[in-house]
């Protein structure tokens, strides 16, 4: 639904790209719409790991004002001003730090650990 109504989405993780556009890719997840932030890794003829590319992507890199505003997908939401934002960690609930002019942004976490409310009362 989204891609056929042309809601662009982003994808920012601090995972590894080819991972997350195979996954992407085989649930026929990754279409025009979608664009994905995450780290690329650099592999030597022997298949060792010889680098990552910047920006090294981590939970406290991921926001506008840590990885530019001159990236394509920043550049195509610039006129929105409304946008939805999910997260599993707290620094998540930045991620749309340095977005220009934002609007209403629904945010909403994901708690994957159990935890025992009696600690936050």
């Amino acid at each position: 639904m989204l891609k056929e109504s042309e809601v662009p989405v982003l994808i920012m993780s601090a995972g590894i790209s080819s991972i997350l556009e195979t996954v992407l890719r085989k649930e026929t997840l990754f279409s025009s719409n979608v664009q994905l932030i995450s780290n690329e890794l650099v592999f030597n003829e022997e298949g060792g790991l010889e680098d990552i590319l910047p920006p090294i992507i981590h939970p406290f890199s991921k926001n506008e004002r840590a990885l530019g505003l001159n990236q394509p997908y920043f550049l195509e939401i610039s006129k929105r001003r409304n946008g939805i934002l999910l997260g599993d960690c707290i620094g998540d609930s930045h991620m749309a730090d340095g977005m220009p002019n934002p609007g209403e942004i629904l945010k909403i976490g994901f708690l994957d650990t159990e935890v025992k409310m009696s600690s936050y009362s």
